[in-house]
């Protein structure tokens, strides 16, 4: 086998990677961890590169990691980056309808879309923006075009006995109402005074229930400069954080959900209240430093409760936990 032949079976082996790592950019996009989303996507689009990768493949590769970045970065409200991988997108395939929508959203939000005449996708792109929800688009391509991913391990063994997260007790998986929690995140009211945190740690679960981690950790901070503004304190993490124990658990699943660890061990452990001997948080901060893979006595318990983790359903039990 000659170098020549070496090399194609390699860029042959590194498209497929990279059809993987697309999928892979998909997945989390729609399990709404962006920045991750749009990491994946930006080694996907390397993956796929290579000199003898058929230009068609790597040109499906290509669309989809646009695709991906767009809608990441129009949620995360970094319009010009938006509108930078639409416009690249454009040169290199044409004026496909969902990248054209993807730029004229990105571009309202930059204030730069110009008169309606020259509007091609949007119709009322205030609107639109307003309900553009990444995790939901990355879903919708999802359903459009399935494909046999590879099953995930079992987390436990088949005859085990099913495993109920902590936090669920008797109620069991709670359903999840995209338009409810939307609706209700355009309802919550500010507040003044002693409990203006509270509407911040509120909408901040809310978030965290429409999978929107990055914006759920905003709130968590815009509580926390509310808290201890109120107190005259001044605003640092690691100042009587314990005081801020709900805060603190919000950080820690939004964290969790993104799969920053450290981040997630370091508010879980300010979150670390004492209630007569007992700490709410406590739970979390044992999966997270299983996560970290730190092995204690109860690591089996934990481990297993790690796997069932869904931060989603977290979400919705504090919610109804009022």
């Amino acid at each position: 086998m000659d170098d020549m032949a070496v090399r194609e079976r390699l860029d042959a082996v590194r498209g497929r990677i990279g059809e993987l790592r697309i999928r892979e950019a998909w997945l989390l996009l729609a399990m709404g961890r962006l920045e991750t989303a749009v990491e994946t996507a930006g080694a996907a689009r390397r993956e796929a590169a290579g000199p003898t990768v058929p230009a068609a493949a790597l040109r499906d590769v290509l669309r989809e990691a646009a695709w991906v970045t767009c809608a990441a970065r129009i949620g995360q409200r970094r319009w010009a980056e938006a509108q930078v991988a639409a416009e690249q997108l454009i040169d290199l395939c044409g004026r496909d309808p969902r990248t054209v929508g993807l730029r004229e959203l990105a571009c309202w939000g930059r204030g730069t879309l110009g008169p309606i005449a020259t509007w091609q996708t949007v119709r009322d792109p205030a609107k639109e923006l307003a309900a553009f929800d990444p995790a939901a688009f990355a879903r919708d391509h999802l359903a459009e075009h399935p494909r046999a991913d590879t099953e995930p391990a079992p987390a436990h063994a088949a005859d085990a006995a099913p495993v109920v997260p902590f936090y669920q007790g008797d109620r069991g998986r709670l359903p999840v109402d995209e338009d409810a929690l939307r609706d209700a995140l355009a309802a919550v009211i500010d507040e003044t005074g002693k409990r203006a945190w509270a509407p911040h740690i509120h909408r901040a679960w809310l978030l965290i229930a429409l999978s929107r981690y990055e914006d759920a950790l905003e709130a968590v901070e815009a509580a926390r400069r509310e808290y201890y503004g109120f107190l005259g304190m001044p605003a640092e993490r690691h100042f009587a954080e314990a005081l801020f124990e709900d805060g603190c658990e919000a950080e820690a699943v939004a964290h969790m959900a993104l799969e920053r660890w450290d981040a997630a061990a370091d508010a879980g452990l300010r979150g670390l209240a004492d209630h007569s001997g007992r700490q709410r948080n406590d739970p979390l901060v044992r999966m997270i430093a299983v996560a970290r893979g730190t092995v204690t006595g109860d690591w089996d318990t934990w481990r297993v409760q790690l796997t069932a983790f869904d931060p989603v359903q977290y979400a919705l039990h504090v919610l109804r936990r009022g």
